[in-house]
């Protein structure tokens, strides 16, 4: 999965941009290199756009398990909040369900979106 994310430190924010192929493998390597990254401090928001993804390849299964490596890293995650933008009807009802698998495993709220506006807006309501 290509992938692009941008610290902005001054909101306490961070952008990830997903292009092309989408894997669970991808998935996990992308937390821990953002949760790993030195800018990175628990709180933080995270805005993950699939605007650009071209194809998702998580089961079910694995959105679990992408749960419960969130799960794992509660602790440097900390409380802020995740929105995923899923212009595309396949991706947002698979990003729902791992919203629901999200809810008890992390102190991070997650909610999903089709837009960008909307998602900026929710983020911006901490």
């Amino acid at each position: 999965m290509p992938y692009s994310y941008d610290f902005n430190d001054q909101h306490a924010f961070v952008s990830v941009f997903i292009y092309g192929r989408d894997t669970y493998a991808d998935w996990v390597g992308l937390i821990t290199k953002i949760t790993e990254d030195p800018r990175w401090i628990p709180g933080f928001c995270v805005l993950v756009d699939f605007k650009e993804a071209t194809k998702f390849e998580i089961s079910n299964e694995e959105l679990n398990q992408i749960a419960d490596e969130f799960q794992i890293r509660n602790e440097i995650i900390g409380t802020g909040k995740l929105a995923v933008i899923a212009p595309e009807d396949f991706v947002f009802g698979m990003m729902r369900m791992w919203g629901v698998f999200m809810e008890n495993r992390t102190s991070m709220e997650t909610m999903v979106f089709q837009n960008r506006i909307d998602a900026l807006e929710w983020l911006g309501n901490n």
